[in-house]
């Protein structure tokens, strides 16, 4: 059945009905409502004919950010809800609380029916548990989607919905109360597909930090101290000597060291004693992995970076037996490879965006990765505080959307407003109160789009690990994990010209995540109110040519899109180079017309100073000494030499210039 946007009037709230782009909602909305109606058939049929091998059905919607993805699911729940004749149960998934939340209150709003919408949290978990199966909605996040996946926690509870045998007044020899029928999965924004472990000697990823959880929840007259001091030496000892011994691509079983001897069997002993109940479900599936990983062959990858060696674990979760199941994810056509390989169909709805007219990337090239944020030396923070401020100061409402662990950083500095920080990066403190953003924290937020500015203070990547768990679960443990930095043939290095990582399937992994995550951000600016033709600027601070062929092929947006921006001037900086222009001028100032190093009129200092500046600032560099008629020349080796120009006329520049820069 197709719909007209007025028969579905009633169900939306008037100020999200005033925003629908009709076209794109229309789309959407009936795709997930053919959905809908083809799920009832296949659980009609397969009550029928419980012998049947059909199969359920397994689709993401793409979608773009802006469609109308939520409201259009908003709507069908509704319709679902106050069906008189028929009781459709679902069951949602939330990427995380405030999201479900949000969704659920929406519902409230509508109506009051008694039993018909519940979201399910660890707050109110034991509390709701009898009931669960009594409400025709049901919500949860990724989190418990996937732990029911892996079998902590009963999933019949949450995908079967206990619907009255009958209606009105119940005959005396009842013995069937209710008939209880599978529920119609969607889930909001990809799943969690990876089921992942890492083990190494660290204190991040402790060979032994699951042991102890589960030795501490074991009680003494089960286990003696003894053996969970014996049980924690052998496990340490079995996971070093993978490490260090080692010599394939994969692990082989742990225990062949003291396979069929009795220490086997104390181990074993061990294991079998610790008890499980009540421990952390990531404790519990790290054991699970270790059993895993001390029985057979090939479980883990064995990853030499360089810096260390881990063992890494990972596997691809089939939600197939859960029911019928459709994703809502608008970026799901830059992340096939992760759909493909769960068999997902993917359907796509038009784009109706215009970006080409409406959004511009500035691309302000700096070194943005980690590593040089965390470096104080190079001041990549300071630069970028800087530059922020200066936009404010010209008029520019920027949001900067920062890294978790640099946002302390930017609202100190000024760069993050006390206004923002109140509405975007106040920690959570109360249950109601919205998850503080940040540049890995912003799908599914769309109170940004009141922004037509925002600017990414570096790049959404995740540490290397994250994409070679997936490419794991994906392509098996024997991929080559290599980052490119870690061929030490600089001609093999050639190979891989704007590459992270050696194997290809891994690169591809990085770059489909790349843009998604992309796609998602710049999408939760006014860029996703379709029918507004607000002009949308996203800065970017990288030094990654390849992210912005990156972002033209997300928006397919054209060359003159992409804007290369200087870095606004850097006022802490200016004031240095004025300093040292000043100085080097009173060395030059007896040495007229001849040529110096930096080293030689400045120290080593000096040389420092413009050996870490002159990418990022030559031209200012060159302007400020230019006003102390000091010019650089840079030799045919790259070496920089400093000349006091005396075109004869011989005044005190130095206070000619102070009084021009004040």
């Amino acid at each position: 059945m197709t719909f007209r946007l007025e028969d579905l009037k009633s169900y939306i709230d008037p100020n999200q009905f005033n925003h629908l782009h009709p076209e794109a909602f229309l789309e959407t909305f009936n795709h997930i409502s053919d959905f809908v109606q083809q799920s009832q058939a296949i659980y009609t049929y397969l009550q029928k004919h419980p012998e049947s091998e059909m199969k359920y059905i397994k689709r993401v919607l793409n979608s773009p950010p802006g469609q109308g993805k939520t409201t259009a699911l908003q709507t069908i729940i509704k319709m679902n809800i106050t069906d008189a004749y028929q009781k459709h149960p679902f069951l949602l998934v939330f990427n995380n609380g405030d999201t479900m939340n949000a969704f659920v209150q929406n519902i409230y709003i509508y109506t009051n029916i008694p039993k018909t919408i519940l979201a399910v949290d660890d707050e109110n978990i034991h509390a709701v548990k009898p009931v669960i199966q009594e409400y025709q909605i049901l919500c949860i996040t990724q989190q418990r989607f996937r732990d029911l996946a892996l079998n902590y926690g009963n999933r019949e509870l949450f995908t079967k919905y206990a619907q009255k045998a009958y209606w009105g007044r119940l005959p005396s020899d009842i013995k069937l109360k209710y008939k209880y029928i599978p529920r119609t999965i969607i889930a909001d924004e990809m799943p969690i597909f990876f089921d992942t472990a890492v083990f190494d000697i660290s204190s991040e990823n402790n060979s032994v930090d699951w042991f102890d959880a589960l030795a501490e929840n074991t009680d003494n007259g089960k286990l003696i101290s003894f053996y969970k001091a014996k049980g924690r030496g052998l496990i340490n000892e079995l996971i070093n000597y993978e490490l260090l011994h080692s010599v394939g691509k994969t692990t082989k079983k742990l225990i062949r060291k003291y396979e069929g001897t009795d220490t086997e069997s104390v181990l074993r002993y061990i294991l079998d004693s610790l008890n499980v109940h009540g421990v952390e479900m990531e404790h519990l599936n790290k054991f699970k992995w270790f059993k895993r990983l001390l029985f057979e062959d090939d479980v883990g990858a064995i990853d030499r970076n360089g810096k260390k060696t881990v063992i890494l674990c990972s596997k691809y979760i089939d939600y197939s037996s859960f029911g019928n199941v459709l994703v809502l994810d608008g970026t799901a056509i830059h992340t096939s490879e992760v759909y493909r390989h769960g068999g997902y169909d993917i359907v796509e709805v038009k784009n109706y965006h215009n970006y080409k007219d409406r959004l511009t990337i500035e691309w302000c090239k700096i070194n943005t990765s980690s590593s040089a944020r965390n470096d104080k030396e190079k001041e990549i923070k300071e630069k970028i505080a800087s530059d922020i401020i200066s936009k404010r100061k010209n008029g520019i409402d920027v949001l900067p959307i920062p890294s978790k662990e640099d946002t302390n950083f930017y609202i100190q500095s000024g760069a993050i407003t006390p206004e923002q920080y109140e509405r975007f990066f106040k920690e959570k403190i109360n249950e109601n109160d919205q998850l503080a953003i940040n540049i890995r924290n912003l799908t599914g937020k769309n109170d940004l789009s009141q922004y037509n500015h925002i600017a990414l203070l570096n790049l959404p990547v995740l540490p290397p690990q994250a994409y070679k768990l997936q490419a794991i679960a994906l392509y098996g443990t024997d991929i080559d994990l290599r980052l490119v930095r870690d061929v030490t043939d600089k001609e093999e290095q050639k190979l891989y010209k704007e590459q992270w990582f050696v194997d290809p399937r891994l690169q591809r992994l990085f770059e489909q995540q790349m843009k998604a995550d992309l796609s998602q951000i710049i999408h939760r600016t006014s860029i996703r109110n379709i029918n507004s033709d607000a002009k949308v600027i996203v800065t970017l601070y990288h030094n990654k040519p390849k992210t912005n062929k990156l972002l033209q092929e997300v928006f397919h947006i054209p060359n003159e899109n992409i804007i290369k921006v200087p870095l606004q001037q850097n006022e802490k900086f200016k004031e240095k180079c004025y300093e040292w222009a000043e100085r080097v001028y009173e060395y030059l100032r007896g040495e007229p017309n001849r040529e110096f190093t930096a080293k030689k009129v400045g120290g080593q200092p000096f040389k420092d100073f413009i050996n870490k500046n002159w990418e990022q600032h030559k031209t200012e560099i060159i302007t400020i000494f230019s006003k102390f008629n000091i010019k650089i020349i840079i030799k045919k080796n790259g070496y920089k030499y400093f000349m006091l120009v005396d075109d004869g006329v011989f005044e005190n520049v130095s206070e000619k210039v102070k009084k021009i820069s004040i």
